[in-house]
């Protein structure tokens, strides 16, 4: 996903000259093409993130349009007063994006694990957070954020290995989650919500509980500030599982109650903020650390079956 990010604003950026991408001294071969393209438009700060968000500032203050990219739990933690203060409080032209969220950075230990960022970055005013979960996600909201949006926004980037959907379900709007399941049945016992990189081991899981009779649809919800009134109202009276690779408070687990508050019936399958696994692993292992690899999602599945 990294990479079509990068190849749509190479792209836009050649077009409009206001567009600026700001580096914390990551991105080794990543931002080549676009510093080849657009070299006045490339600004590498160092391991400064704090300064980068401060750059940031200046330049939006001045007319540009900027993007400001490092990795996820740097981009936001390390910077989040400037962020607030500079980018929110002006509601200025600035996209904040996290390379490796969730797990995606594991191996390197609790230090680089974004699974904090979501809820804090939800917090801010002015600011909207996307999350997608594939290439085509990516490349609708880069788009989007270039061509008409024009403040601040949280862009989430999985570093796994995304499987390209064969067919994929187009995105209808901006606010509206998409359909990801792989096999749509018109029987359904289970709404999923699911966001990131997270959203393709919620469909591996759902192969196998349709392998024991147990139809599910698997909704991806990219943006994680707005929701659909319309599409809301469809599950009312639904039994809706999240799954998400982050801390559950303020997360999409709450984010999906607070917009369904009439419906008793959202379970959440998540991080709990007081059970972190510490240690480092790649992030399939952590998944299963954590219990929320397809495991254990096909699991929770089983058991909300199991209920009247």
């Amino acid at each position: 996903m990294r990479d079509q990010f990068l190849k749509v604003l190479t792209r836009e950026a050649k077009k409009n000259k206001n567009i600026f991408l700001l580096v914390a001294d990551i991105g080794f071969k990543v931002v080549d093409e676009f510093k080849r393209i657009n070299p006045e438009q490339f600004i590498n700060v160092g391991i400064s993130e704090q300064n980068m968000a401060g750059i940031a500032t200046g330049l939006a203050l001045s007319g540009k349009k900027v993007f400001c990219y490092s990795i996820a739990n740097f981009t936001s933690l390390r910077s989040i007063e400037h962020i607030r203060n500079g980018a929110c409080y002006h509601k200025l032209d600035i996209k904040f994006i996290s390379g490796g969220s969730g797990y995606s950075y594991g191996s390197l230990g609790y230090s680089h694990h974004a699974i904090e960022d979501l809820g804090i970055m939800r917090c801010l005013p002015n600011l909207d957070v996307f999350s997608p979960c594939s290439n085509y996600e990516i490349e609708y909201i880069t788009n989007y954020l270039v061509k008409s949006h024009n403040f601040p926004a949280y862009l989430r980037i999985d570093k796994s290995k995304i499987n390209e959907e064969k067919k994929k379900k187009l995105i209808s709007d901006i606010v509206t989650p998409r359909l990801v399941s792989k096999n749509i049945k018109k029987k359904c016992h289970i709404i999923i919500f699911s966001t990131g990189g997270i959203v393709q081991e919620v469909n591996s899981a759902l192969s196998d509980a349709e392998k024991k009779g147990v139809f599910c649809l698997n909704y991806s919800i990219f943006n994680i500030s707005k929701l659909s009134k319309n599409f809301v109202k469809k599950f009312k009276n639904k039994k809706i599982l999240v799954v998400e690779e982050t801390i559950k408070e303020n997360g999409v687990y709450s984010f999906v109650k607070d917009n369904l508050d009439t419906n008793n019936q959202i379970h959440s399958l998540s991080i709990n903020k007081n059970n972190i696994f510490y240690n480092a692993g790649n992030q399939s292992f952590i998944r299963k650390k954590q219990k929320i690899s397809k495991t254990y999602i096909l699991k929770k599945i089983i058991k909300l079956m199991s209920r009247s």
